[in-house]
């Protein structure tokens, strides 16, 4: 799995420095969403598959498993958050806090090997406060499983080349959410593509002779073992069909809406690897495992049900990337407009300063200019809304300042 040169060498202290911001920005965060967030009022507070996560952390090593499908086979951060003396709400709450602080700290070691040291801190800053990420949504859903799983995956990412680490990270990340095997094929596959690429010609031999094959490879037959091994030590209580379900999801959910997801996941900064195509090229041809990625977790985002942005945001490490790679390519001195309109956009897009609905009252409409600021329902935050006409304002909105973001920045490469 090549990786792409980063653009420019390191300080000595770059780290030091980078890692400090990281503390800064995750004291920040969750004094923010301690002062500003209440946690979510449906089912007590531990929302709808939270519910689920919370009776199997009161299950897990005193009695057998048992829940809903598919939650029920995610027993990782449950089974970790039993191990914490206290009720199983506050026992995931803790997990989940731990993880989002670590999560922000392995991001920003990802970040460093591919982005200008320059770029990689206000790239935190939008990932720290964006209202989707760990360190925010956790203080609304606390009993929810995504930050260590995204641990996982960062952490995969980042050990590629270490082959017992990064195994061993897949078949953990694997018992967080099943989803983790996705990165392990990804990976397989982009390395596949390479071997091939070289000369056409390769054989079989040749693909399994090689070590970053062959670490993929095996993670993701770990992390298929942790499934099937999750599988057999539960008992599930409802009938759930994957394929019934990315079929239904596939042939209801619109292009518009999934593109308003996109924007609502990632916002005008999305822009900056479309208007500077090469270097994003460079990195994803150079790399294809990452394209690979990218595209995998997009299709599950299409498919995997109504919370499209949570499920994108597994994208991050790649996004982030690619978007790190525009930005260095601009002059942001001679910049100056674009860059207060990015800034801007960023921050209602991320809702750094709005707190998240806890009930879901629809009854008025939320207009949006990006993003709802008096929502009265967590729903008319996201793309799913029913307010169709909402959600079509919002697009449209994300449309016009991507087009005077193009316009403010297309002959502004450094």
């Amino acid at each position: 799995m090549s990786t792409p040169s980063r653009p420019e060498p390191a300080r000595p202290d770059s780290a030091r420095t980078t890692y400090w911001i990281c503390s800064l920005l995750a004291a920040a965060a969750v004094a923010l969403s301690a002062l500003t967030q209440p946690a979510i009022a449906v089912e007590g507070g531990l929302g709808w598959d939270g519910a689920q996560y919370a009776r199997l952390t009161a299950q897990c090593w005193t009695a057998p498993l048992a829940a809903l499908e598919p939650f029920v086979y995610r027993i990782g951060t449950p089974c970790l958050a039993a191990l914490i003396p206290a009720e199983p709400r506050t026992a995931l709450f803790a997990v989940n806090l731990a993880a989002s602080v670590l999560l922000l700290f392995l991001f920003a070691a990802w970040l460093r090997r591919l982005v200008t040291p320059a770029v990689v801190p206000w790239l935190l800053v939008v990932f720290a406060f964006h209202w989707l990420g760990p360190l925010r949504y956790t203080w609304w859903y606390p009993t929810y499983v995504d930050p260590l799983a995204l641990c996982a995956v960062v952490g995969a990412l980042l050990l590629a080349a270490r082959p017992a680490a990064f195994v061993a990270v897949c078949a953990a990340g694997a018992l967080v959410r099943e989803t983790m095997i996705v990165v392990p094929c990804a990976l397989a596959a982009g390395r596949l593509i390479s071997i091939i690429g070289r000369d056409g010609t390769s054989g079989w031999r040749a693909i399994a002779a090689d070590l970053r094959f062959r670490t993929a490879a095996i993670g993701s037959i770990a992390s298929a073992a942790v499934i099937v091994f999750a599988h057999t030590v539960v008992t599930p209580e409802s009938d759930y069909w994957l394929l019934d379900t990315a079929l239904y999801w596939a042939y209801t959910k619109s292009l518009p809406t999934y593109t308003l997801a996109w924007f609502i996941a990632y916002g005008p900064m999305l822009v900056l690897p479309l208007i500077y195509r090469r270097a994003a090229w460079r990195f994803l041809a150079g790399a294809p495992e990452y394209l690979v990625l990218l595209v995998a977790i997009a299709s599950l985002a299409w498919v995997g049900g109504s919370d499209t942005e949570r499920i994108l945001w597994w994208a991050a490490p790649i996004v982030f990337v690619l978007v790190g790679l525009g930005a260095a390519d601009i002059d942001w001195r001679q910049s100056a407009a674009a860059l207060v309109v990015l800034a801007v956009g960023q921050a209602i897009n991320g809702r750094w300063f709005l707190s998240t609905p806890t009930h879901n009252d629809l009854s008025e409409r939320a207009w949006p200019i990006l993003t709802p600021f008096r929502a009265g329902g967590f729903e008319q935050l996201l793309s799913q809304t029913p307010d169709r006409i909402a959600s079509a304002a919002a697009l449209i909105e994300y449309f016009a300042l991507a087009g005077l973001l193009v316009i403010l920045l297309r002959r502004r490469v450094a």
